[in-house]
């Protein structure tokens, strides 16, 4: 997530070079043009690109609209998540007490919530990886057993593979009369809520953008930007170039909005900032365990981007 309120002139043109670069030489190619050619015989250009340009409009709009409704339904989801997780843990320590079975030794107890706690928190970690198609084992080593690390490195969805030794855990944990049956249907109600945010994280990362919603606008962008110095010059003669730039460089600009947050998992400064949010987690999470030695909140980069 992008948080400086500055632009970045070098990385606003590394993302724009493209269309902006096309935009100089059919601007340049227009200055030449009319030089040989009266400039009022580009006149009748300005209907076509105007009819062209405001199609182009419209197009950027209602994607910009849905890039955005992308990236913040992805926002949604991590922050149900965290609300969710820290629901989890306040579960865990409220339904795993010695009131329920006195056999069950304090320590017992404790052991059996940090389990729970630490997997729940290599789930969420797992998630984060999983969605940016990063390395998983190094972000949940500290959270999980060596033995159930060594059974994870077979499965091939690391998250819902947690997700499940989780809910088997919570099944043992409720034969051993660690809880009765109400609170085991509450815990199976919020592992649902953990396997709904997986999978509708999974959907916006798989569902990419329609390809041919691309090509057509790209297309339709070179259109425009080849016809817009041309129509402008039948009527501004050499003053033109200014503006076509500038005009022009607003479409571009406006279209590369849409692009940078239409896919909020690909780990980079647009991102909806799943590090910084699963780090809150589990830091909420070793709290609510007593744990005084907490990880330092994922601080932003250069103060720039929040991942």
């Amino acid at each position: 997530m992008i948080l400086t309120k500055k632009i970045e002139p070098k990385r606003l043109y590394e993302y724009t070079k493209k269309n902006g670069w096309f935009l100089f030489i059919t601007s340049l190619l227009a200055l030449v043009a009319i030089n040989f050619i009266d400039p009022s015989e580009f006149k009748p250009l300005s209907f076509p690109s105007g009819v062209i340009g405001t199609a182009l409009a419209f197009l950027i709009g209602f994607r910009n609209n849905t890039a955005y409704n992308r990236w913040w339904e992805a926002r949604k989801i991590w922050g149900k998540l965290v609300n969710d997780s820290r629901h989890f843990g306040l579960k865990v320590i409220s339904f795993l007490s010695d009131k329920w079975n006195k056999e069950l030794t304090k320590e017992e107890i404790f052991v059996a919530q940090k389990r729970l706690v630490y997997r729940h928190m290599a789930f969420v970690w797992s998630v984060n990886k999983h969605l940016r198609k990063l390395e998983w084992e190094p972000s949940i080593t500290p959270f999980l057993s060596a033995e159930e690390i060594d059974g994870l490195r077979g499965e091939q969805h690391i998250p819902f593979a947690i997700l499940k030794n989780q809910a088997l855990d919570i099944k043992r944990l409720f034969e051993e009369n660690y809880f009765d049956d109400f609170k085991h249907i509450s815990f199976d109600e919020i592992m649902e809520n953990f396997n709904d945010a997986l999978g509708k994280s999974e959907r916006i990362k798989n569902t990419v953008f329609p390809m041919q919603y691309n090509w057509y606008m790209q297309y339709t962008m070179w259109v425009v930007l080849f016809l817009l110095p041309f129509s402008l010059a039948g009527h501004l003669g050499a003053w033109f170039f200014p503006l076509s730039i500038i005009i022009g460089y607003v479409f571009i600009l406006l279209e590369y909005l849409g692009r940078q947050i239409e896919n909020p998992f690909e780990n980079h400064p647009s991102d909806t900032p799943i590090d910084s949010l699963s780090r809150t987690i589990e830091i909420n999470l070793r709290e609510l365990l007593g744990e005084k030695d907490l990880p330092a909140k994922i601080q932003p980069v250069d103060g720039k981007f929040l991942f």
